[in-house]
């Protein structure tokens, strides 16, 4: 089980991110965003919210992707579901989402759009 005190023993995270979950300045899911990226970003793997149930395997066709993320693609904007993410150690779009988001944090104590990590993701996309 992770939680504040044993998520440091999986990943590492910028200190200004503990820094603004131990003022309570970032809530539970938006730290709970940079626990996912550092992780996949460090070891690489499928994230799945606790709250999902599985009722069969993971595809092995979504395993063997470098990167793979739910996506709406029939809606304007475009949303991406992050409650499934799979990604191989480095990936470099998971790199870029997880900079900027700290970077992000760096200069704000809140976020002023709950959906900022999806649209993060999506703009990253953009990008790679």
């Amino acid at each position: 089980v992770l939680d504040d005190t044993t998520v440091t023993n999986y990943v590492d995270l910028p200190g200004h991110i503990w820094d603004k979950r131990r003022r309570q300045l970032m809530n539970s899911q938006h730290f709970s965003n940079f626990i996912r990226l550092g992780l996949l970003l460090q070891h690489g793997g499928t994230w799945l919210d606790a709250t999902i149930l599985l009722r069969q395997p993971v595809p092995r066709q979504i395993e063997s992707e470098d990167f793979y993320i739910l996506r709406e693609t029939n809606r304007t904007p475009r949303l991406v579901e992050t409650w499934f993410i799979h990604a191989r150690k480095g990936h470099p779009l998971v790199e870029t989402v997880i900079h900027g988001l700290a970077d992000y944090w760096v200069k704000y104590d809140r976020l002023l759009e709950y959906f900022m990590f999806p649209h993060h993701i999506e703009a990253s996309l953009l990008l790679h």
